[in-house]
């Protein structure tokens, strides 16, 4: 964006040297610098983007791998204690049943 907003002042400052009338002879120099500026803060711009992105892509991917670690591992952690869970209901007997087809169904309606 600084890039950008750099462009645009220069872009500016060129073409109200042209606005003006001043584009003959040594005027030009004044012209020529209000592209200079432009130019100079896109590259300014376009380096800073690319550093950013780099460690944008850098840090996102070890996110996303701590992340499949996580789910990985809370999967894990939820089917042991899904079986335990079970192991504990059926040395106590009271191993919880599906329901039944023969019992009816209220119409709550």
């Amino acid at each position: 964006m600084v890039g950008l907003l750099g462009t645009v002042i220069g872009m500016i400052k060129s073409f109200m040297e042209i606005a003006n009338g001043n584009i003959e002879g040594t005027q030009q120099l004044e012209l020529a610098q209000g592209v200079w500026e432009a130019l100079i803060t896109t590259a300014a711009g376009l380096v800073i983007s690319i550093v950013a992105m780099t460690f944008y892509s850098f840090f996102r991917g070890r996110v996303q791998s701590h992340t499949a670690e996580l789910e990985a591992a809370s999967t894990h952690i939820l089917a042991l204690v899904g079986s335990q869970l079970q192991q504990s209901q059926a040395a106590q007997g009271t191993m919880s049943q599906p329901l039944r087809d023969d019992y009816p169904m209220r119409d709550t309606l």
